[in-house]
C-alpha cells in the first residue's frame, strides 16, 4: 500500500509514525505545515510518503517545492518540476526494518512516485537521534555537515554542570551573578515577546531572509500540542533578554 499525507492532517500523519521505536520532533506535521507555508513562491507543501507492504512499513516525510526559474529582471518563471527537501531541522526516512530487500523494494517504489510527479533532485537532513542513514536511498550521497550537540540531561545538577564545557559553566555562574534569571514560561502569552527580540538578533548578525519568519510561521507553530512546545527565556529585571524554543516528542 502506498499513501500520501498532507501536513495539514495531523492526526493521520502522527498515528502513522506511531509504529517507528525512534521519532524525532522533527518529524511532526505541525513543523512541516509550518515551514511549507514559509515562501508562497513555491507553492510548497509538506507530506509524507508512506509505503507498507503488510509486514513492514516506510514513512518519508519532506516539503515538496515547485521550481521556479528567475530572469535576469527578477521575474519569477514557473515550471513543471519539483524538487524536495526535509524541513528544518533533523527528519529523514524511517522504516521499521533495516532488511535490505524491504528498504530496495520501498525505494524502487518511491522512485516511480517522484518520476510522475518530475522531481529532479532532493537535500535531506538525516536525523542524528534516529539515526536513519541506514535507510537512506542507494543512490543518496551522504556527506556529513557539522557537528550536533547532544547534552544528556538527569536530576543530579551538579553532575549535569560538571558535564558541560568550563566556559559554559562560567558563562552560566556569570549570569546568575548578574541576576539573571531563567525559567520555562507560557509560549502563547510571550510569543509576541519572543519574536521581537528574535528579529533583533537577526537584524544585529545580519541574517539572511531565510531566517524572516512571517506571521503564519508563529501561528503555525503554535499549533503544536502544547506538551511538545515550550519557551526558556533568561530576564534581567523582569525583561526578556535571551530565550529559545524547544520541540521534544
Amino acid at each position: 500500500m502506498i499513501e500520501e499525507i498532507l501536513a495539514i492532517h495531523y492526526s493521520r500523519w502522527r498515528d502513522s509514525l506511531s509504529v517507528f521505536e525512534k521519532v524525532d520532533p522533527c518529524h511532526m506535521p505541525e513543523l512541516h505545515h509550518t515551514y511549507s507555508n514559509l515562501d508562497k513562491s513555491h507553492n510548497s507543501v509538506g507530506m509524507m510518503w508512506v509505503y507498507n507492504n503488510g509486514k513492514n512499513q516506510f514513512n518519508y516525510p519532506f516539503i515538496l517545492n515547485s521550481i521556479t526559474l528567475k530572469k535576469p529582471d527578477g521575474e519569477l518563471v514557473p515550471t513543471q518540476y519539483f524538487d524536495i527537501e526535509s524541513v528544518y531541522g533533523y527528519s529523514g526516512p524511517l522504516s521499521t526494518t533495516s532488511d535490505q530487500d524491504f528498504l530496495k523494494l520501498a525505494w524502487s517504489e518511491f522512485d516511480k512516485w517522484a518520476l510522475s510527479k518530475k522531481v529532479i533532485c532532493e537535500f535531506i537532513r538525516f536525523s542524528t537521534y534516529c539515526e536513519n542513514t541506514q535507510f537512506a536511498h542507494p543512490e543518496c550521497e551522504i556527506i556529513p555537515n557539522r557537528k550536533t550537540s547532544i547534552a544528556i540531561t538527569n536530576n543530579d545538577e551538579d553532575k549535569y554542570l560538571l558535564s558541560l564545557h568550563s566556559k559554559t559553566r562560567n558563562m552560566i555562574r556569570r549570569a546568575i551573578k548578574e541576576g539573571l534569571v531563567t525559567k520555562k514560561v507560557p509560549i502563547d502569552e510571550y510569543i509576541d515577546e519572543f519574536r521581537k527580540l528574535y528579529d533583533e538578533t537577526m537584524k544585529r548578525n545580519n541574517a539572511t531572509e531565510f531566517f524572516n519568519y512571517n506571521n503564519d510561521y508563529y501561528k503555525n507553530l503554535l499549533s503544536f500540542p502544547k506538551e511538545e512546545i515550550s519557551l526558556h527565556a533568561s530576564f534581567r529585571d523582569n525583561k526578556m533578554v535571551s530565550a529559545g524554543i524547544a520541540l521534544s516528542h
